[in-house]
């Protein structure tokens, strides 16, 4: 039985802020998160492995977020709405709907940060479609 995406991302969030704040040994990271969110090794080791190809492909990322906020540099955005874009960037990037990417930061967001998080985050998520030539009609190959 597959666990449910929201579940998914919300465990692969998880790890990306802890990454992000300079995280414990891996092996401490998944046990931890399997532990406090009831999930299987696999499920924890899977979303544990997608962290860390968000974050390899960091650099880029941040340069494109950097590049959309003209308000905020990415270094002052709060470690929730950082990983919540990268995340966000990375899925449309691999091809998610727009409609589901936005609509799951958001849900994410507003979970963990704050409302006016929410809202930051969609408009950052927005341009990064338009910049990217994203639409429901024509996603990304």
């Amino acid at each position: 039985m597959a666990l449910d995406p929201k579940k998914m991302r919300e465990l692969v969030l998880l790890f990306l802020f802890s990454l992000d704040l300079g995280a414990p040994p891996a092996d401490d990271l998944v046990a931890m998160v399997r532990k406090e969110c009831k999930v299987s090794k696999k499920y924890a080791c899977e979303a544990f492995d997608r962290a860390k190809k968000i974050m390899r492909e960091q650099i880029s990322l941040d340069k494109l977020l950097s590049e959309l906020s003209a308000e905020y540099r990415i270094e002052r955005l709060g470690s929730v709405e950082r990983s919540v874009a990268r995340l966000a960037l990375q899925e449309l990037q691999e091809g998610l709907s727009p409609k589901i990417a936005i609509s799951e930061a958001k849900r994410l967001t507003k979970k963990f940060a704050t409302e006016q998080a929410t809202i930051f985050i969609h408009g950052l998520l927005s341009a990064a479609c338009d910049r990217l030539k994203i639409s429901e009609e024509h996603p990304l190959p």
